[in-house]
């Protein structure tokens, strides 16, 4: 599904990141604490999730319970590694702190979703 990850957004990246952290050992995640760790309200989820679900990099079962599915948890690791990249240039560089850093970081991903491996390797490198 590699029309989804183009089409992410910074939200939708927040989102997948979350998850990543929220959904560990194949455990799922609920809704409220997804709203509890990006700190916005459960409708704002509940819209996401549905969005994330229609690409197929979620789903939803019963009783709440959200997953990533292989291709969403592929794409969340994709972009988790080049995050935290990124995100403590951008502290370092630019004198962010943690939350706007990390909210730029998902903008500049989202905007540059097919340079995600050569943003890695250059990122990677010492300077």
């Amino acid at each position: 599904m590699a029309d989804a990850r183009k089409n992410l957004t910074p939200s939708a990246i927040k989102y997948l990141l979350a998850l990543l952290e929220l959904c560990q050992k194949d455990a799922g995640a609920r809704c409220m604490d997804i709203a509890e760790q990006l700190r916005v309200k459960k409708p704002s989820v509940h819209s996401m999730i549905e969005n994330l679900c229609a690409a197929g990099l979620t789903e939803k079962k019963k009783y709440g319970m959200v997953f990533l599915t292989p291709e969403g948890r592929a794409q969340a690791e994709r972009y988790a590694a080049c995050c935290l990249l990124l995100r403590g240039r951008m502290r370092q560089t630019l004198g962010l702190n943690e939350e706007d850093a990390r909210s730029a970081a998902c903008a500049v991903l989202a905007q540059l979703p097919d340079a995600l491996p050569q943003m890695m390797e250059r990122l990677s490198r010492k300077e």
